[in-house]
């Protein structure tokens, strides 16, 4: 589920999608409307931009590919567990933010700008970091091994691990007219730490029945 539609975001805030992203990609989001406004974002600076370099710049691609190793194991969950359907679409919903959370942190490394605000920078070297990849390969290569309640426990786990937490304070320190709309919107629909959990039990509470 796209954390901003493009067409409508540009349609709804003409001024502001013009001056924080360009007329280039103002009418690129209006041909494609029902696209990702990140997806837009993310093409465009991956041909036309300059990431941020140094350990800044390193500690956001790494946040994005954390959140890239999250949704391919929401993704196998959703392959896992076809046969219940709505579980496999609530497993689909969580892979489409993921991938989506990831777009934003490859977004922050183009347009975040050092400043006094910056005091939180992880390192792919830092020994947590590399536990919490190690265990995201080793979640993702026995997903077929899971039971459907371990799946969904372990979703709970993960969104209220560190990987959630890096996310959020990475996009905390982005301050900026281009990351703000995004921001604004994550804060509206509600952290995974909170939400995730709220929705598998209104899953298993419906499974009940």
């Amino acid at each position: 589920m796209p954390i901003l539609t493009a067409g409508r975001y540009c349609l709804q805030h003409p001024t502001q999608a013009l001056r924080a992203y360009g007329a280039g990609i103002f009418f690129a989001a209006l041909v494609q409307q029902k696209a990702s406004l990140l997806q837009l974002l993310t093409g465009h600076f991956a041909t036309h931009g300059y990431p941020m370099p140094g350990e800044l710049g390193r500690a956001y691609r790494l946040a994005a590919l954390l959140e890239a190793r999250m949704a391919r194991f929401y993704a196998a969950l959703a392959e896992r567990f076809a046969d219940v359907p709505e579980a496999a679409a609530l497993f689909r919903e969580l892979s489409e933010e993921e991938e989506e959370h990831g777009r934003l942190m490859q977004l922050c490394r183009y347009t975040v700008m050092l400043s006094p605000a910056i005091h939180f920078v992880p390192r792919l070297q830092d020994a947590d970091i590399k536990v919490l990849l190690h265990r995201l390969r080793h979640l993702r290569a026995g997903v077929n091994e899971l039971s459907l309640d371990q799946a969904l426990s372990l979703t709970v786990e993960l969104e209220r691990s560190e990987i959630n937490t890096i996310f959020a304070m990475l996009l905390q320190q982005a301050q900026g007219e281009a990351v703000a709309p995004f921001a604004e919107a994550l804060y509206r629909a509600g952290e995974h730490a909170t939400s995730v959990p709220r929705r598998i039990a209104q899953l298993r509470q419906r499974a009940a029945v």
